[in-house]
């Protein structure tokens, strides 16, 4: 399997309307953790190489926006721990990673993934949506709205 680079970009779209941003009043822009909500616990992204660095070509729509985190920063994310139902810790670090998965329409797609996969529940994930719009927060628009 192809391996994505730590330098690498991933651009994540965001969709108006959604409440998945705000914009602050110094003007720059707040992600929810929502903006990476995804329903396989899989957040897709797409790698910038792969579309010549045009933030846009991730866009669906005009009123969507895009953001970027980068692979290292992903990779990174270390704390990140499932509970059982009295509070004590059953795994005690999840590994985090990009995987490519290329589409038919969409060779750029990829997806962040957390190890060992069968272990990820709604709490660790939330955590890991966490982390993520702090990524991007960090980054802010790689593409604004229009």
């Amino acid at each position: 399997m192809e391996v994505i680079a730590d330098d690498e970009i991933l651009y994540r779209r965001v969709q108006a309307g959604r409440g998945l941003y705000k914009v602050l009043p110094d003007g720059r822009v707040q992600f929810s953790s929502q903006a990476f909500l995804d329903p396989r616990k899989r957040p897709s992204v797409d790698r910038a190489i792969l579309q010549n660095y045009e933030a846009q070509r991730s866009k669906i729509d005009r009123s969507d926006g895009v953001t970027s985190i980068v692979a290292h920063e992903v990779r990174a994310i270390k704390d990140l721990v499932r509970y059982d139902e009295k509070g004590k810790v059953i795994v005690h670090i999840f590994a985090v990673d990009v995987e490519p998965v290329p589409l038919l329409d969409n060779q750029a797609h990829a997806e962040i993934v957390m190890h060992p996969a069968f272990a990820v529940n709604d709490g660790a994930f939330k955590k890991l949506r966490e982390r993520l719009a702090i990524l991007a927060n960090q980054r802010q628009w790689a593409a604004p709205p229009e």
